[in-house]
C-alpha cells in the first residue's frame, strides 16, 4: 500500500466534497482530527484521521458512505399550500410533520410567497402535519404517506384567531362519509359535483338514500322519514320535500346527515329516521357567501340560489334564498284493467300531460351573544311553489258493461309554508356544556288544489263537465324546554314538549250546469272537515363516553289526544293513545381507524294530514282516491349494526332488521256495481324487512376515486283486503356508481351509473327497475372562487317507462307512464368572502319529526 503525505485542511474539504459529502473537523489536536461526513444534512459518520491520511482508506469509508446515500433517497414528499378563508395565500407559515404515535417532529418546511409548501419524509406511515401562523388558529391533520413518492393535500385553510383554540383534526383527503354513534354525515363540500347537482340528486350518493325512478327519496327503501334544515322541521319541505330539494343547489350545502336511531330528544316519528340538511356555516367577523345559477332541458328550466352569512360582534346572521322552475313537456301514459267474477270488464285509458310549475325558498337565521352565557336566536324559513297543467283521456270499457268517453283536465296547485322560531339558551359557568333552552315554534302550510273536468263523446253515460277544489292546511305551535347536564364523561339530557295542531280541508265538488253554465256545489260530495292533534311529550337519555366506547339510551313518552268534525254533518272523530319509545345505541372504536355500532329504536308514525283527508279525488271517473280520518299511527321496532373502516378508503356496511305493524297505505278495492277501483288509507298491513347497505369509497390515485353505495332489502307484507288475508313479499336491489378524476388546472369528470331492479309496491303490487347514467364536468377558475359546470343525464335514453301493477281481489291493474330521462344542465357558482370565526348558536332547539310523509 503507497504512503501519502498528510493531508492539508484545504485538501481534505476538496475530498470530502466528493458525491455531495461535506467534512467538518471541529479542531486539531495535535496529529489528529475529526473527520464528519455529512449527506443530505443526515449525519453518517465521524472518522478519527490521523495526521498522515491515507486516501485508500477514505476510499473504503465512502463504499459504506454510498449505500447509505442510496438509502436515503427513497424519500417521500407532502405538498400543499396554506390559505386563509376568503382563499388568499399565507407565506412563512410553520409547517411541521410528527410521528403519529409519539408525536415527535421528523420534518419543519415554511410556506413560500405563495403559500405553498413542500416537506420530506423518509418512510411509509401515518403523520400528523401541523400548520401554524401568526394570528392565525393551527390546524392539525392526518397524513397518510403509502407508495407514491408525492402527496398532494388539497388547500389547508386556517382562520383567523383572538383566543386559542383547540387543534381541528381532519385527514388529508377530507372524508366524504363519517360515522357517529347515530348517524352517517355526508360532506357534501367534499363531493366536487355539489357544484352542478341539487340537493335531491345528491340524495342518491348518501348511505342508506336513494332515489326512486320518479326522483322521490327513499331511506333504506321508505317513505316513512322526515327531512329537517339545520336540524329544526322546516315548513319549505313540510308539503313536497322533493320539489324543493330539487331546486336547492347543493353548493349552499354543508352536509347530510342521516340519523338512523334518533334519539329521545326527538319525536317519536319517522319509522326509518331522519334527514337533516346542514347548510354552510363557516361564518365569523366579516361575511361569506356563494351564488349558483343553472340550467336544465329538456324538463327542468332556470335556477338560481345561493347564500350569504355575516357577524359582526356579538350578532351573527345566515340566510340561502333560491328560485327555480321545473317544466315538464308532454308525456304519455296508459292504464288497464281487468276484473273477474260476477262481471268481467276491460278498461283501457290512454292519456297525455304536461305540467308547468315553479318553486321559490327563503331561510333565514340570527343569533346574539347577551354574554358568554346567555344566547338568544331565532329562525324564518319560507317556501311557495306554484303548478299548472293540462291533461287528457280517452277511455273504453268493454265486456259486461260497454262505456266510452274522453276528458280534458285542466289541474292547478299552489303551496304555501312559513315557520317562525325563537329560542333561549342559558349556560352554566361551571361547566360550559351545561345548558337550558327554551324554544318557541309557530308554523302554517297551505295547499290547494283545482281540477276543471271536461267530458265529450261519451258513449253509455251521461255526466256533466265537474269542478273539483280541495284546500288544506296545518296550523303548528310548538313549545319545549330542554336540559344538559354533564358529569365528566356522562351527560344527562332532559325535557318537556307539547305540540298543539289544527288541520282543516274544505273541499268541494262542483257540477256544471248547462243551462246556467255555472258551477253549482254538489253537497253529497263537499264537507269540512276539522282536526285537532296535541302531543305531550317527556323524554331522558344518558350519554357516555369513554376513549373508545361510547353509549347513549333514552327513554320518550307520547300522550297523543285527538278531534275531528265534519260541518255538514257533525260527525265527530275522538282518538286518545300513549306511546313509550325506548332508543339505545353502542359504538367502539378501534386503533385502525375503525368503528363498529349497533342500535335499537322503537319508532311510530302519526298519519299526515293528506292521508286523514276524507275528500275523495275523482279526477278520473273510473279511479277514486280517499284518506281516512280513523288511522291510528304506525309502530315499528329497527336494529342495526354498521361498521366504518376509513383509511386510504372508506367502507361502511350495515345490516338491520325492521318490523311493522298497522302500517298505513293505499289499499285497492273494486266495485262491481259503479266500475269504480276505490283507494283509501288504511291501517291493515304488518311484516318485517331485512335490509343491508354497502358504501365504499376509494382513492385509486390521489386524483382519481371511485364510489359505490348498494342497496340490499327483503321485504314481508301481510293485509287484510275484504276480510282476506293477503301476502305481498320480494327482494329490492339498488346500485349506485361513481367515479371522478381530477385533471391539471382545474378540470375534473365525473361519471355516474345506477340500477335497481323490479321489486314489489306496497301494499299489493309490483314495479319494473331501471337504469341511469350521468356524466359531469367541472372547471375551477379564480383560485377556485367560480366553477362551471356541465352535465348530461341519460345521453342514450330519452324516455323512462314506468309500470306498476296493482292486485286486489277480482282485479289486476296496470299503469304505464313515461318520463323524461335524457337531461342537460349547465351552472355557475361563485364563493366570495372572508371570515374568522365561526357564529355562535344555541345547541337545542324544537325538532318536529312526527308526521308521515
Amino acid at each position: 500500500m503507497t504512503k501519502y503525505k498528510s493531508l492539508n485542511d484545504t485538501q481534505l474539504l476538496r475530498l470530502s466534497k466528493v458525491g455531495g459529502l461535506v467534512a467538518t473537523y471541529p479542531k486539531r489536536k495535535k496529529n489528529s482530527l475529526l473527520l464528519t461526513l455529512m449527506f443530505s444534512s443526515q449525519l453518517l459518520l465521524i472518522v478519527p484521521v490521523a495526521a498522515k491520511y491515507k486516501v485508500n482508506d477514505i476510499k473504503r469509508n465512502t463504499k459504506s458512505i454510498e449505500l447509505e446515500k442510496r438509502r436515503l433517497q427513497a424519500t417521500y414528499t407532502i405538498k400543499g399550500r396554506v390559505v386563509s378563508t376568503d382563499q388568499t395565500t399565507i407565506p412563512f407559515a410553520t409547517v411541521r410533520v410528527m410521528k403519529s404515535g409519539d408525536q415527535k417532529v421528523v420534518s419543519t418546511s415554511i410556506s413560500d410567497n405563495e403559500g405553498r409548501f413542500s416537506v420530506v419524509v423518509n418512510e411509509k406511515g401515518v403523520y400528523l402535519l401541523s400548520v401554524s401562523s401568526i394570528e392565525m388558529k393551527p390546524t392539525v391533520q392526518e397524513v397518510i404517506v403509502a407508495n407514491e413518492p408525492t402527496v398532494q393535500l388539497s388547500d389547508i385553510v386556517l382562520f383567523s384567531s383572538v383566543k386559542e383554540l383547540n387543534s381541528v383534526t381532519i385527514t388529508s383527503k377530507r372524508p366524504l362519509v363519517i360515522q357517529e354513534a347515530d348517524r352517517i354525515v355526508y360532506d357534501v363540500q367534499a363531493d366536487s359535483q355539489n357544484t352542478v347537482y341539487s340537493v335531491l340528486d345528491m340524495m342518491r350518493k348518501v348511505p342508506y338514500l336513494s332515489l326512486d325512478g320518479e326522483g322521490k327519496i327513499l331511506f333504506k327503501g321508505s317513505s316513512s322519514y322526515k327531512v329537517f334544515i339545520n336540524g329544526k322541521p322546516s315548513a319549505m319541505v313540510e308539503r313536497n320535500p322533493t320539489d324543493v330539494l330539487r331546486s336547492i343547489p347543493a353548493s349552499t350545502i354543508k352536509s347530510i346527515e342521516v340519523i338512523t336511531t334518533p334519539p329521545s330528544k326527538y319525536d317519536a316519528e319517522g319509522l326509518a329516521g331522519i334527514i337533516n340538511i346542514i347548510t354552510k356555516k363557516e361564518i365569523a367577523n366579516g361575511y361569506h357567501g356563494s351564488f349558483n345559477i343553472s340550467g336544465k332541458a329538456p324538463e327542468g328550466g332556470l335556477g338560481t340560489g345561493g347564500g350569504f352569512t355575516f357577524k359582526e360582534g356579538k350578532l351573527g346572521v345566515s340566510t340561502f334564498a333560491g328560485i327555480s322552475r321545473n317544466d315538464v313537456p308532454r308525456t304519455i301514459g296508459a292504464t288497464s284493467r281487468t276484473t273477474t267474477g260476477i262481471s268481467e270488464t276491460q278498461l283501457k285509458q290512454h292519456n297525455t300531460t304536461l305540467t308547468n310549475s315553479h318553486t321559490g325558498y327563503a331561510g333565514l337565521e340570527a343569533s346574539y351573544e347577551l354574554d358568554s352565557l346567555n344566547l338568544i336566536s331565532g329562525q324564518l324559513n319560507w317556501s311557495s311553489s306554484r303548478s299548472t297543467g293540462l291533461a287528457t283521456q280517452s277511455s273504453a270499457l268493454t265486456g259486461a258493461v260497454q262505456q266510452n268517453y274522453s276528458l280534458s283536465n285542466d289541474r292547478g296547485n299552489e303551496g304555501r309554508g312559513l315557520d317562525v322560531a325563537a329560542h333561549y339558551q342559558l349556560g352554566f359557568q361551571a361547566n360550559k356544556n351545561q345548558l337550558l333552552t327554551v324554544s318557541y315554534r309557530y308554523l302554517k302550510s297551505e295547499n290547494s288544489l283545482m281540477n276543471t273536468i271536461d267530458l265529450f263523446d261519451q258513449f253509455n253515460q251521461d255526466n256533466n263537465d265537474y269542478r273539483q277544489l280541495n284546500a288544506e292546511s296545518l296550523a303548528e305551535q310548538t313549545a319545549q324546554i330542554d336540559y344538559v347536564h354533564p358529569i365528566k364523561n356522562l351527560t344527562i339530557e332532559a325535557g318537556l314538549k307539547g305540540i298543539f295542531r289544527t288541520n282543516k280541508s274544505d273541499f268541494q265538488f262542483r257540477n256544471l250546469n248547462p243551462l246556467t253554465n255555472d258551477y253549482e256545489l254538489d253537497l253529497s260530495r263537499s264537507n269540512v272537515f276539522d282536526n285537532t292533534q296535541d302531543v305531550l311529550a317527556v323524554y331522558n337519555s344518558y350519554n357516555y363516553q369513554a376513549v373508545n366506547w361510547q353509549f347513549k339510551a333514552g327513554i320518550r313518552a307520547e300522550q297523543t289526544i285527538i278531534n275531528g268534525i265534519y260541518s255538514e254533518n257533525t260527525t265527530q272523530l275522538k282518538q286518545k293513545y300513549l306511546n313509550v319509545v325506548p332508543a339505545i345505541v353502542v359504538n367502539k372504536k378501534f386503533k385502525d381507524r375503525s368503528s363498529l355500532s349497533f342500535s335499537f329504536s322503537k319508532r311510530i308514525q302519526r298519519p299526515a294530514i293528506s292521508q286523514l283527508n276524507p275528500f275523495v279525488d275523482r279526477s278520473n271517473p273510473d279511479f277514486e282516491t280517499t284518506g281516512n280520518p280513523h288511522l291510528r299511527p304506525i309502530t315499528s321496532d329497527s336494529y342495526n349494526i354498521s361498521y366504518l373502516k376509513s383509511s386510504k378508503g372508506t367502507v361502511n356496511i350495515s345490516i338491520g332488521h325492521f318490523n311493522f305493524s298497522r302500517l298505513i297505505n293505499p289499499f285497492s278495492t273494486y266495485d262491481p256495481s259503479s266500475n269504480v277501483t276505490v283507494t283509501r288509507f288504511e291501517n291493515n298491513g304488518k311484516g318485517h324487512v331485512w335490509k343491508t347497505n354497502i358504501y365504499i369509497r376509494y382513492p385509486i390515485l390521489d386524483n382519481w376515486d371511485v364510489v359505490y353505495n348498494g342497496d340490499l332489502r327483503h321485504v314481508v307484507f301481510y293485509g287484510m283486503v275484504n276480510n282476506i288475508t293477503v301476502r305481498n313479499s320480494g327482494v329490492d336491489f339498488y346500485s349506485y356508481a361513481s367515479t371522478g378524476f381530477t385533471f391539471k388546472k382545474g378540470w375534473r369528470a365525473n361519471m355516474d351509473f345506477t340500477y335497481k331492479k323490479s321489486g314489489i309496491l306496497l301494499p299489493l303490487g309490483k314495479t319494473n327497475g331501471f337504469t341511469a347514467s350521468s356524466f359531469t364536468l367541472n372547471k375551477n377558475l379564480m383560485q377556485e372562487k367560480l366553477t362551471l359546470s356541465a352535465a348530461v343525464s341519460n345521453p342514450f335514453s330519452k324516455f323512462r317507462y314506468i309500470e306498476e301493477q296493482t292486485f286486489g281481489q277480482d282485479f289486476l291493474q296496470t299503469n304505464d307512464r313515461q318520463v323524461y330521462y335524457r337531461k342537460f344542465t349547465v351552472s355557475l357558482n361563485y364563493r366570495f368572502g372572508k371570515l374568522k370565526e365561526e357564529i355562535k348558536k344555541n345547541k337545542r332547539g324544537i325538532k318536529n319529526d312526527d308526521l308521515s310523509n
